[in-house]
């Protein structure tokens, strides 16, 4: 069975994946497959937990969007036909989807309504800083979905991330990761020069309150993994793969700290 995506809600944690639906109230110690409502046979190939109500989950199954408004005790049938769908963590009620077009919602995915027609590649990234800008691959729109331009040029496909206590972005370009400050007219690259990554995976609270953030991020490998720790200043305090054949490329990018 493979997981396809995992959300957490305090104790309880979502996690979709090609066998179905799965929920945990007990932090992971035992699973209970959500069936009511879903088509059964099908991969759940997206969940998301409302930032601001958890009770309302979102499910991508195959290519229909699922709500459920019970903390996934149970799921309406489809809200519509999707690619993906995104929560505005700015805005209560707020979700992106994209299908033929961009879709959106103000009453936390229960009705959606076309507001553009814009082909995008990647799941919509809104930024949690600044209402009404989005992100999707390498194309960007700052008039909350309506149009959209490049600001990227490449045949890669980036995913964003946050970093909530430092509003600094994150973003995987080709083979290299790089952080911003100011909406991605600079940049920083952080991590190896080149490492064969796929999309940033999560950037965590550090180990201290308030300390350098834990970044992890997924490779095309699906084995491989590696966490870095930045100091405030975004410099490289220490670098070190979970496995992998870059593990050598890894050591050599951190200052010499490893935990």
């Amino acid at each position: 069975m493979r997981w396809h995506s995992i959300r957490f809600r305090a104790s309880t944690i979502y996690a979709g994946s090609s066998d179905g639906l799965f929920r945990s109230t007990d932090s992971g110690a035992t699973w209970n497959r959500l069936a009511l409502g879903l088509t059964g046979g099908q991969a759940v190939n997206q969940i998301g937990v409302d930032p601001s109500d958890s009770q309302v989950i979102l499910a991508l199954v195959g290519s229909a969007l699922y709500r459920s408004g019970d903390g996934g005790a149970s799921f309406t049938q489809p809200v519509l036909p999707a690619v993906s769908f995104s929560f505005d963590p700015t805005r209560p009620g707020v979700v992106f989807a994209t299908s033929l077009g961009v879709l959106k919602s103000t009453d936390h995915g229960l009705t959606f309504k076309q507001i553009s027609t814009a082909t995008l590649a990647q799941p919509i990234f809104a930024d949690p800083f600044h209402a009404g800008v989005l992100y999707s691959g390498t194309q960007r729109s700052t008039d909350d979905g309506a149009t959209w331009s490049y600001f990227f040029s490449g045949s890669f496909f980036p995913f964003f991330t946050a970093d909530a206590s430092s509003k600094d972005l994150y973003t995987s370009l080709g083979t290299r990761m790089v952080l911003s400050s100011d909406g991605f007219a600079t940049m920083k690259t952080i991590g190896p020069a080149s490492t064969p990554f796929m999309r940033v995976f999560a950037v965590g609270a550090g180990q201290t309150p308030g300390g350098p953030p834990r970044i992890y991020i997924q490779t095309e490998i699906a084995t491989d993994l590696y966490i870095t720790k930045l100091d405030p200043n975004g410099n490289i305090l220490y670098s070190t793969y979970l496995g992998g054949s870059f593990r050598g490329e890894c050591q050599r990018s951190h200052s010499g700290r490893r935990r």
